[in-house]
């Protein structure tokens, strides 16, 4: 069992590090991160030899064995993998959800313009809030309709198309 859990707090977010059999290695953890992170305060280690010492002490303490113990290198690696994966959620999250990429990239026509060639549309006619297709989104992000389907209990997404009726 590993009774020791390392988080650490940033920007009003908890990061959990991981658990660990060793109260140790689970404090070197937190610092590992605080120094990635590279957050200012009271870390629990001043220096790498501080944690081997208080992690051989902890040893003898409690019976473990030697292979119990994670070296210095083992949680700094943990940690950062951690960390990568915690900062890709991050950017995830602040990303507009659904297939709104390829739609973006589109060039648009100017708002006041009329769409090719065509004559002008009425606002209320061009993005109506209550779509009058079932299955079928405006997505502002995109300036698309969105289409999907649920199937099977999951949700499948069709696409993006500029027109509701398309969609």
């Amino acid at each position: 069992p590993k009774p020791w859990m390392s988080r650490i707090s940033q920007d009003g977010r908890h990061i959990d590090l991981g658990t660990y059999k060793l109260e140790a290695d689970a404090a070197y953890a937190r610092d590992e991160a605080a120094r990635l992170l590279r957050m200012t305060g009271e870390m629990n280690f001043a220096a790498i030899r501080e944690h081997e010492d208080s992690k051989l002490r902890e040893l003898e303490r409690t019976g473990f064995g030697t292979d119990d113990a994670m070296s210095s290198a083992a949680i700094a690696s943990k940690v950062a993998k951690i960390l990568l994966k915690e900062s890709q959620r991050s950017v995830d999250r602040t990303r507009p959800r659904g297939n709104c990429e390829a739609a973006e990239t589109a060039p648009r026509e100017p708002k006041d313009s009329p769409p090719s060639g065509k004559a002008p549309l009425e606002e209320s006619n061009v993005h109506q809030k209550r779509p009058k297709f079932t299955g079928v989104a405006y997505k502002k992000c995109s300036r698309t309709y969105s289409s999907q389907i649920r199937h099977g209990g999951k949700q499948h997404h069709l696409g993006c198309y500029k027109l509701q009726s398309d969609a």
